[in-house]
């Protein structure tokens, strides 16, 4: 009996003890809810992820992965619980946690938290986050710093800060999933809600471990205003976002901000499309070297660039639009001005004198030696030259060319 008790003694020394991926024992209500909300504004950057100094450096995030992690990582660093909804199995009553023994392999800390957003990114994505979010109204009390923006199977961006004009500071992740710096832009995000039938879609706040089992019309703070108010502008962007605006802003917008809003948009844009396609070329270039001519269904989805596109093209425009609406700021006298005035100018004397003041302002190197202003850039947004399909390279991807653009392999629909 001695030994056989002396066995078992030395089989509970060498078996790891099952534990979570942390600790928690806080738990959330308003006043967690509160410090949340101001660590978000605070703390939470596009440059977490892609920063060698932060903490939480080196966590790969496409889109959702980027929402859950923002969640995650206040929950993991306050031990708080984190849980969603597990999409991997039938019964909505299972649970993805931070109480979960899976990630025992990994190292306690950030190797094990790293360990598990990687799982998170693996098994959630946007649509998901409707399950694990509830919609809120359109006021200064529920459009605060740590809710998010969620377009199902499209995309989604985490709500940093409302400014005094009534505008958020949006930060976003993009395909391809890599370690990379986040996109952060003052604007409003791409899309307004349109699910006027089962409210998935939206300005939402994250559902606390004790609520996902609830009906979601029966939490606090659900409202259905944005969805009654997008459909009362008949689901027109520039309505619905002026609408949103005058119910939260405490001091208006001058020309002079509206301006520079709509001008760094365009040109963090313009990066952010050159850091993708980069990438995308790079990619390319291997497969090919590889022997194989096109990408796969997921390749595509990863570097091309239909939504990305779009989203570019619509700065131009609001901006074009805001120049028209007011006959080119008549009477204003800011720096700006001029710059956003002969951006839209066909006069190549214009161009000219204006090349290498936009050279300055902002610039794209899209290929050895060459760059591109972002003037020449809606000028080929305009002439249809930028190509969206990643089976080609730099030149192709950034309209060098004025002939259609062609390829034998297949084009499949862009889900992100």
């Amino acid at each position: 009996m001695k030994s056989i008790l002396l066995l078992l003694f030395a089989f509970v020394l060498v078996t790891p003890a099952q534990a979570a991926v942390w600790e928690s024992f806080n738990q959330w209500d308003n006043s967690w809810e509160q410090r949340y909300s101001d660590w978000v504004k605070a703390e939470w950057n596009q440059y977490i992820f892609s920063d060698e100094k932060s903490p939480y450096y080196g966590i790969a995030t496409d889109c959702a992965d980027a929402s859950y992690a923002m969640r995650i990582i206040f929950a993991y660093e306050n031990n708080l619980t984190f849980a969603a909804h597990d999409a991997t199995r039938k019964s909505s009553k299972n649970v993805i946690s931070n109480k979960m023994k899976r990630f025992d392999k990994h190292p306690a800390g950030f190797p094990r938290l790293k360990a598990f957003i990687n799982f998170i990114s693996a098994v959630l994505y946007t649509a998901n986050l409707s399950d694990d979010t509830v919609p809120v109204a359109l006021n200064t009390e529920a459009l605060i710093p740590g809710i998010i923006y969620v377009k199902p199977k499209v995309h989604s961006y985490q709500i940093k800060e409302w400014s005094a004009q009534g505008i958020p500071v949006t930060i976003n992740s993009t395909t391809p999933y890599s370690v990379k710096d986040m996109h952060k832009y003052l604007s409003f995000p791409s899309y307004i809600p349109e699910d006027t039938v089962n409210f998935t879609d939206g300005y939402r706040r994250f559902k606390r471990p004790n609520e996902l089992h609830k009906p979601t019309s029966s939490l606090p703070g659900y409202s259905i205003e944005q969805f009654t108010a997008s459909e009362h502008y008949d689901f027109n962007n520039n309505d619905f976002n002026e609408y949103v605006i005058s119910r939260t802003s405490t001091q208006p917008e001058t020309k002079y901000e509206k301006v520079r809003r709509l001008m760094f948009n365009i040109c963090y844009s313009t990066y952010n499309r050159a850091s993708v396609i980069n990438e995308s070329t790079a990619y390319f270039n291997k497969i090919r070297s590889q022997g194989r001519q096109c990408m796969n269904y997921s390749e595509f989805d990863q570097y091309s660039t239909f939504t990305r596109d779009k989203r570019l093209k619509d700065y131009f425009v609001r901006l074009q639009d805001y120049l028209t609406s007011t006959d080119n700021l008549r009477g204003e006298k800011f720096p700006l001005k001029q710059y956003a005035i002969d951006l839209f100018k066909n006069d190549s004397r214009t161009y000219k004198r204006s090349r290498e003041q936009f050279l300055e302002f902002c610039s794209v190197p899209y290929k050895s030696g060459a760059e591109l202003t972002v003037r020449e850039i809606w000028q080929r947004i305009d002439n249809n030259l930028l190509v969206q399909n990643p089976n080609t390279t730099n030149d192709w991807r950034w309209g060098d060319y004025s002939q259609p653009f062609t390829t034998s392999c297949p084009t499949f629909e862009e889900i992100h």
